[in-house]
């Protein structure tokens, strides 16, 4: 059974949007910026967790 994702309206201004896009270039597959905000959540609950 697939996750249903739900919408979770963000805004941010342009200093945190060009953050995001550096951070996207680094990554192998240039996510989308939805994606990359995913994966930095993900990689913050990993670090809390150790």
């Amino acid at each position: 059974m697939s996750e249903i994702k739900k919408p979770v309206p963000v805004r941010l201004d342009d200093r945190h949007l060009e953050m995001i896009d550096e951070l996207r270039r680094v990554e192998k597959d240039i996510p989308t910026r939805s994606e990359m905000i995913r994966r930095l959540i993900e990689r913050a609950a990993e670090k809390r967790r150790k």
